[in-house]
């Protein structure tokens, strides 16, 4: 039995090796300079969230859509993005999130290998998404490894902290119409964490009309006075009236 489980690993590890060669060789290496400073987020999320910083951890509950869109924004116009462990994901939603197919990576089913296969894209790559559960151990040493090569590191749900937490609420689905029509968007609560303090909360939609984020109309909508509609007086009671 282990020498079958080594045999299969050792495989894993040579068609990985191969990939990253023949990458390295069509575009010079996947990974860039990091720039100094913050990576850029989506404009949504700009009142509770200035910038990712290369290196950190970001942990993301509730939302695949929310998690993507993160990892698109900071990819920017160069990086790549790898995606490990999200099998059903599609490439067509991705695009509209502002991920580019063309700088992706996907590795759907990571299984025994998920360790080395993180590590490698940890290496290789500026931003790094994990969708699968991993162990705390695995999550530990993700968190080190990313913060010595400057990559962007987010999760979904991982099992320990993260330098950053970001959690959505779905508020409501839209595009129905009396009974009938296509669930089209959703609005949703996000809150953000930094490093266990609250850093605040906005209300947005995913996707908009023109396939990334916005900020949800529900805010608008709640902040309008409720006494500008009409009022109506009420009508007087009827009443018996007999014949004399």
């Amino acid at each position: 039995m282990s020498i079958a489980f080594d045999d299969r690993l050792a495989r894993a590890q040579a068609v990985l090796s191969t990939a990253e060669a023949r990458v390295s060789g069509l575009t010079g290496g996947i990974r860039r300079p990091v720039e100094t400073g913050s990576l850029p987020v989506p404009s949504a999320l700009a009142s509770v969230l200035a910038g990712l910083r290369p290196g950190s951890s970001v942990a993301v509950t509730g939302s695949t859509s929310l998690l993507l869109a993160l990892a698109g924004a900071a990819m920017g116009e160069e990086s790549w993005c790898a995606v490990i462990g999200m099998p059903h994901l599609g490439l067509g939603a991705v695009a509209d999130l502002g991920v580019d197919p063309a700088r992706l990576a996907l590795l759907p089913y990571p299984g025994a290998s998920i360790s080395q296969l993180v590590s490698a894209m940890i290496d290789g790559v500026d931003v790094v998404v994990i969708g699968s559960a991993v162990s705390d151990q695995l999550w530990r040493a993700a968190i080190s490894r990313a913060r010595a090569q400057d990559t962007l590191l987010l999760a979904a749900d991982p099992p320990g902290r993260a330098d950053l937490r970001i959690s959505a609420d779905h508020v409501r689905w839209r595009g129905l119409r009396r009974g009938s029509g296509r669930l089209r968007h959703h609005d949703v609560a996000v809150a953000v964490t930094n490093r266990g303090l609250p850093s605040g909360r906005v209300d947005i939609t995913l996707p908009s009309v023109s396939g990334a984020m916005v900020v949800s109309p529900l805010t608008t909508a709640a902040s309008a006075p409720a006494s500008s509609a009409p009022s109506r007086s009420k009508r007087p009671a009827l009443s018996i009236v007999r014949s004399a």
